[in-house]
């Protein structure tokens, strides 16, 4: 696949936008790999700028490949019930609540670490966007990544 990027940048992000899915760098992909190997897709992409030349790097096109049936804490976080929506696994029909956050920010949620277990990246069953853990932000901010999407800071509790 090929993606064009037409913001002038120096540098591109770790991180960024491929329509709805997410752009990664080698770097990213090697930290979330390490700590959690042959869980999630990542795709080769060729990245090129507006005017034809090459983005030096290699990127790749992110597949966040945990599904988590919400390790959010309702009433801890900053969020209230937006609706019901109905899950069809394994021959059974599942009712769900579906949350989103309170106001434009900030977005808290309080999350509980047994539902998480070993993740360190994953999508909610009834939350919007991609959630990481506390040790693969802690690693990415320690290489210096640049451009990390972070469904905002998450606090990890024993519920």
């Amino acid at each position: 696949q090929e993606v064009e990027i037409r913001k002038k940048m120096k540098k591109l992000p770790d991180m960024f936008q491929i329509n709805e899915d997410w752009g990664v760098s080698q770097a990213f992909k090697d930290i979330l790999e390490e700590l959690e190997p042959d869980v999630h897709q990542f795709f080769p992409v060729n990245v090129q700028r507006k005017d034809g030349g090459p983005v030096e790097g290699m990127y790749y096109l992110f597949v966040v490949c945990a599904l988590l049936d919400s390790p959010l804490i309702p009433e801890k976080s900053n969020v209230i019930q937006k609706g019901k929506i109905q899950t069809f696994e394994n021959g059974i029909t599942h009712d769900s609540i579906y949350y989103t956050h309170k106001g434009p920010n900030p977005k808290n949620y309080t999350l509980n670490k047994n539902v998480i277990g070993s993740h360190h990246a994953w999508i909610d069953r009834r939350m919007s966007g991609t959630f990481f853990s506390d040790e693969f932000v802690a690693r990415i901010e320690e290489a210096g990544l640049r451009g990390i999407q972070l469904n905002t800071h998450t606090t990890d509790i024993d519920a």
